[in-house]
């Protein structure tokens, strides 16, 4: 299924979010930015959130 997603990926004003993105690791861009979200043990509604790639 084509959804044109490499022209997506090739607009370096885009910004696009997708869940499960290590499926689609050979195809993002070497500087695309990584957000994580885990889970804290035992505190059901509390998340740590890492950046990785973030240009300051």
């Amino acid at each position: 299924m084509n959804i044109g997603g490499e022209d997506i990926l090739g607009d370096p004003r885009a910004i696009i979010l997708i869940e499960w993105g290590d499926k689609l690791e050979s195809i993002l861009p070497p500087d695309a930015m990584r957000i994580f979200f885990k889970r804290v043990l035992d505190v059901e509604n509390e998340r740590v959130i890492s950046i990785k790639g973030l240009k300051t």
